[in-house]
């Protein structure tokens, strides 16, 4: 036979070898008709993206170090220094977000606490100092975890204040993504900051070897500091100059919180989760867990996902936050891309005259998820959900508001890398005051965003709409 031959058997075969694999995962059919197009017109490359992406699990080591962790860390230090400090009992919950704090406590196995405050910072020059203060009031600890830590202006400023604080005895650990962070990590920086002893880590190697136990693009988007254990910060700030790598330059419009308060514990503990899985040393020091006197009135709950749980968690508990609308949600997103379990939510939503709202950016920096997401416009307009596009930067904020009842802040995206791939952690905010706090965050965005028109929107170019339909078939792959 000749080679022709030989390899017309060969991609055959691993044609139907591939059907047979990917007819056996269990996921929704859109995912399975995306991988079986890939395989049946491209098999090789199918086959080798597969090996590469589409294992979304961590593998029995990693699973089996997680179960540890959570059995470590969960029921022994989770029982004595946080439920002690604030039972979910003394928190009181509307009742319509009842399911949603259940479904997050499940999740997380973080209760609601009450007593906390927040302070919601968008700059980032402002985001940075008030970091670096932090660090320099710092005695006993300062623990950072970031998916984008680079060594420019921002960054040098963080350094020099970890450095600073390890010179006086302070204990410094941080936590960088090993890809988001992949030139920092081969930096002098990085070196630097060793040599001064702090302890720096680099989460999830990326190597195409790492495949036998995950997808070398699962990655920790967390962004967490934590001081003392008394205040903590999070949301969408990276350690970063605004305009990172930004078409035209774009600044990237971020927003974070820093809290106060019993919060503080929870965050404190999603660091310490992170460590423990990443170098396998529990930590026990005294000072970790503070006794924290309340610093406010806001209840709240931390909730960090990611794909060492078995199911798709951050969606779980964006779902539940839609379920319970009952007048009006307000998100803002720099990638949009909702499967179908999201995007049937938000349309029931509007069914139930709930007025939805979408802010996404008008640029963006990923373009074929940007058109991955809008194939998804015409259905969503047509259910009466508004969709804005933000010109003021590229709006890389995460939030979300229900009602005049609570708010979400965090670092997880609405697309599916944030429901099945990535790392992430959102703080869950109750009452009236705080979301009132975060919508007047969000018409900000609103007042520099233009409202897309149905009508409009079908008019654009036949092209454009074979782009979009062609990105959908791709969107679980990305």
């Amino acid at each position: 036979m000749s080679w022709v031959t030989y390899y017309l058997i060969f991609d055959w075969a691993l044609r139907l070898l591939m059907i047979m694999v990917v007819l056996r995962r269990q996921w929704l059919p859109s995912v399975k008709f995306s991988w079986l197009a890939l395989v049946l017109f491209l098999p090789e490359l199918g086959a080798v993206l597969y090996l590469l992406l589409a294992v979304n699990y961590l593998g029995w080591r990693r699973k089996r170090e997680h179960k540890y962790v959570l059995g470590l860390t969960g029921a022994k230090v989770r029982a004595e220094h946080l439920q002690e400090k604030m039972p979910a009992s003394n928190v009181e919950v509307r009742v319509e977000q009842r399911a949603m704090m259940l479904q997050a406590q499940s999740t997380s196995g973080n209760p609601i606490v009450g007593g906390s405050d927040i302070r919601f910072i968008s700059s980032t020059k402002r985001y940075v100092e008030l970091v670096c203060e932090d660090i320099d009031r710092a005695t006993d600890h300062v623990h950072l975890l970031y998916y984008i830590f680079c060594d420019d202006d921002y960054g040098r400023q963080i350094i020099n204040a970890l450095i600073h604080a390890r010179g006086r005895g302070v204990t410094c650990r941080l936590l960088v993504d090993a890809a988001g962070s992949r030139h920092f990590i081969k930096s002098p920086a990085f070196s630097e900051l060793k040599r001064a002893g702090i302890e720096a880590e680099a989460v999830l190697p990326v190597s195409v070897l790492r495949h036998k136990f995950s997808r070398i693009d699962m990655r920790n988007h967390r962004k967490i500091a934590v001081m003392d254990g008394c205040v903590a910060y999070a949301g969408s700030h990276n350690v970063v100059v605004e305009n990172y790598g930004s078409e035209k330059n774009q600044n990237w419009i971020d927003l974070s919180g820093r809290y106060e308060g019993p919060v503080v514990g929870q965050l404190q503990q999603v660091f310490l989760d992170d460590w423990l899985y990443q170098t396998q040393m529990e930590l026990k020091e005294d000072g970790l867990f503070p006794k924290l006197a309340d610093a406010g009135e806001m209840p709240a709950q931390v909730v960090p996902t990611g794909p060492n749980y078995e199911a798709e968690t951050f969606r779980r508990v964006f779902i539940a936050a839609l379920n319970s609308a009952q007048e009006k949600i307000v998100i803002t997103t720099p990638y949009f891309v909702p499967d179908e379990p999201t995007a049937l939510a938000l349309s029931m939503a509007a069914d139930r005259n709930v007025e939805v709202i979408v802010i996404v950016p008008a640029v963006n920096n990923h373009p074929l998820v940007k058109l991955a997401g809008e194939f998804y416009y015409d259905y969503l307009l047509a259910s009466g959900i508004k969709i804005y596009q933000f010109s003021g930067g590229l709006l890389h904020s995460k939030t979300v508001t229900v009602d005049d009842a609570f708010g979400l802040l965090g670092s997880a995206n609405i697309d599916i890398r944030s429901f099945h791939l990535n790392f992430e952690v959102n703080t869950l905010l109750y009452g009236a005051a705080v979301t009132r706090r975060l919508w007047e965050e969000q018409r900000m965005y609103l007042s520099y965003s233009a409202e897309l028109d149905l009508a409009t929107w079908r008019q654009r170019s036949t092209w454009r709409k074979y782009g979009e339909s062609l990105a959908s078939l791709f969107s679980p792959l990305l």
